[in-house]
C-alpha cells in the first residue's frame, strides 16, 4: 500500500491510508496526497490565519474566537436551513454573514498566530 504523504524528508510523517481514509475513499488516496509542505515563509495573512488556526485547535482556549466560531456554525444551520425551504434573502443573508464570520475568525487566527510562534519557519 501506498503511503500518504511527500517523499520529501521535510514533509513530515507518511501515513497508512488505512489510519486516516476512510474505506471507498482508499484508492483515490493512494494517488492524492493529503499533506503539503511546510510554507517557505509566514509573511503571508493566509499563511498566518492557517498556522494560527492550527495552533489554536492544540492550545484550545476559551476565548473570542470560540464564541465567533459557536456563532458561524449557528449562521450556517440557520443558513442551511433558509436554503432548503427556499427562503432566498435568507439565505443570502446567512452566507454573506458566515462569510463575514468566517474572515473574521481568520483575521484573530493570524494575529494568534502572530501572539503565540514559538519560531519562525
Amino acid at each position: 500500500m501506498v503511503p500518504l504523504g511527500l517523499d520529501t524528508a521535510d514533509s513530515g510523517p507518511d501515513l497508512d491510508p488505512a489510519l486516516v481514509v476512510p474505506g471507498p475513499y482508499r484508492r483515490l488516496a493512494d494517488h492524492q496526497p493529503i499533506f503539503t509542505p511546510p510554507p517557505a515563509d509566514d509573511s503571508d495573512w493566509a499563511t498566518r490565519a492557517v498556522l494560527g488556526e492550527e495552533l489554536w485547535l492544540t492550545d484550545r482556549p476559551i476565548d473570542r474566537l470560540a464564541a465567533i466560531n459557536g456563532a458561524n456554525t449557528a449562521v450556517l444551520i440557520a443558513t442551511i436551513l433558509s436554503a432548503r425551504k427556499r427562503n432566498k434573502p435568507l439565505t443570502i443573508v446567512g452566507a454573506a454573514t458566515s462569510m463575514a464570520l468566517t474572515l473574521v475568525s481568520w483575521n484573530l487566527y493570524a494575529n494568534y498566530y502572530d501572539q503565540h510562534r514559538v519560531s519562525d519557519l
